[in-house]
């Protein structure tokens, strides 16, 4: 009897692994190590109480996806960086202004394959997100986010060499500092340091890409909306003398375009 208990847990314990390493090797989408990297144009609009930012980003971003060969578990490591000239509006004025938006992203998620054609992959992970704003002649803005991101990708073949895939996400942010160096803007003078403590994210993709002998060449549709909540207060200097109690208010950005996209 002990015997056959043994025989039995073994079983369990080998079995899946081997079944997985299977569907791992039967499918051509769970490529054990893969690289892309992205070139993205995006249209950028802020606002935020009376103030507005709006204008034409655009960028690389590199992206290593790690799939366990045994165990259907997905590692991915990404970075990008978004920049360009915009167009700051404040109460009926306008100022030229520069951005630079750079995320940074961890991810972990589980592989779940399906007829070897379709994988479903949830995952969560640990993200920073980092904007800066300057515009000329006023002031030059910087926030920092800290979120949990919690999506679902799905990854497709419409043929032996063409991939169709989606992704959809939900950010939770949980930290955030923000960062005002006036330049005698609204008669304010020094450096304001705020906390934000709340917020969220939106994001959505879908992606084509085309399998070629060395590489793998694509396109990928995306839109992202933030909804940061207003800060607390910090004391600055203002230029008669006295002093204010600053915060920055919620702000509200919407971020979307293309990325043309190498695979490795």
């Amino acid at each position: 009897m002990i015997r056959k208990v043994l025989i039995l847990v073994a079983l369990t314990i080998i079995l899946p692994g081997s079944a997985l390493a299977q569907q791992e090797h039967s499918s051509m989408l769970l490529k054990e190590s893969s690289m892309v990297i992205r070139d993205s144009i995006a249209s950028f609009d802020f606002k935020a109480g009376g103030e507005k930012v709006e204008g034409l980003l655009h960028g690389p971003a590199v992206t290593y996806t790690y799939h366990d060969a045994f165990y259907p578990l997905m590692a991915r490591g990404e970075f990008e960086i978004l920049f360009g000239s915009t167009d700051f509006k404040r109460n009926g004025g306008s100022s030229d202004s520069d951005d630079i938006i750079i995320n940074a992203r961890g991810l972990l998620g589980y592989d779940i394959l399906y007829h070897d054609n379709l994988v479903l992959t949830p995952y969560t992970g640990l993200a920073m997100r980092y904007w800066n704003n300057n515009v000329s002649g006023a002031r030059d803005q910087s926030q920092s986010y800290y979120y949990i991101p919690l999506g679902v990708e799905t990854q497709s073949s419409l043929m032996p060499t063409v991939d169709f895939g989606t992704r959809l996400e939900a950010d939770y942010v949980f930290n955030g500092t923000a960062t005002t160096d006036f330049e005698g803007d609204g008669g304010r003078s020094g450096e304001a340091d705020n906390d934000l403590d709340f917020g969220y994210g939106l994001r959505a993709s879908v992606y084509i890409s085309k399998q070629f002998e060395a590489v793998g060449l694509g396109l990928e549709p995306f839109v992202r909306y933030w909804n940061v909540e207003g800060s607390d207060g910090d004391w600055v200097r203002r230029n008669d003398g006295t002093f204010e109690n600053f915060s920055t208010q919620r702000g509200e950005t919407l971020i979307w375009g293309a990325s043309l996209t190498v695979h490795f």
